[in-house]
C-alpha cells in the first residue's frame, strides 16, 4: 500500500511496517511506524501530520507523524477496506470489507453519526469540498448521498444498479460525476443544504 498526501509518501512493507518520506526535503522517517498486523488500509490527513493504518480484524490506528506517536487505537472486527480523511481532517471515514461505513473523530476517534452503506475496495466514498456530504456506492450498484454529520440518507438513490467505477464531487461541490459502466459519465446537481434548525 501507498499513500501520497502533498509532500508525503508513506509505504507499508507487507508485515505492517509503514515508512514515511518527505518529499520536499528529500529525507526519510528515522524510524518506520509498527502496526501490529499486515495492512489492509491507510490514509494521510490533509495537512500530511497524520496517518491512519487498518488491518485485517485488529487496531485502526492513527499517528502522529511529527513524532511517531500513536494518537490513538480503535478496535475493529472486520477487515478495514477503505479508510480516507474528509476534507477539513477533523473527521475519518473506515469502510469494512462487508460494506459498513461510519464517520470518526479524528481527536479521539468516537463514531460520528449513524453508519451507513459503502461496498467497493476499488470505489472509494467522494468526498463534498465542504465535508457535509458523502456519495457512495451501495451493495446493489446505485449510487446515494449521506449526510457528513449524522450519517443519514439524503434523498433517494441517485442511480439504481449498473455500478459505478468512479465518483467525484466538482472542486466547487455544486455537481457530482458519476462514472458509469457503461463508460458514461453523468453529472448530478449536489443539493444545497438546508437553512434553520431541524
Amino acid at each position: 500500500l501507498t499513500n501520497l498526501v502533498g509532500s508525503l509518501l508513506a509505504v507499508t512493507t507487507g508485515d505492517g511496517e509503514v515508512w514515511t518520506w518527505d518529499l520536499s526535503a528529500r529525507r526519510r522517517g528515522e524510524r518506520p511506524l509498527l502496526h501490529p498486523e499486515p495492512l489492509t488500509a491507510m490514509a494521510a490527513a490533509p495537512a500530511g501530520d497524520r496517518l491512519l493504518t487498518c488491518g485485517h480484524d485488529g487496531p485502526v490506528r492513527l499517528w502522529n507523524l511529527d513524532d511517531g506517536r500513536i494518537v490513538f487505537d480503535i478496535p475493529c472486527h472486520d477487515e478495514i477496506a477503505w479508510a480516507g480523511f474528509g476534507p477539513s481532517g477533523e473527521v475519518f471515514t473506515l469502510v469494512s470489507k462487508p460494506g459498513e461505513a461510519r464517520l470518526h473523530s479524528s481527536r479521539d476517534g468516537s463514531p460520528v453519526g449513524e453508519p451507513f452503506v459503502h461496498d467497493g475496495r476499488d470505489v472509494p466514498p467522494a468526498f463534498h469540498p465542504t465535508g457535509r456530504l458523502i456519495a457512495c456506492r451501495g451493495r446493489d450498484g446505485s449510487v446515494r448521498l449521506w449526510d457528513g454529520a449524522t450519517g443519514l440518507a439524503v434523498g433517494p438513490p441517485l442511480t439504481r444498479g449498473g455500478g459505478a467505477p468512479a465518483l467525484a464531487f466538482s472542486p466547487d461541490g455544486r455537481r457530482l460525476a458519476v462514472a458509469g459502466s457503461d463508460g458514461a459519465v453523468r453529472l448530478w446537481k449536489a443539493p444545497e443544504p438546508v437553512a434553520g434548525e431541524v
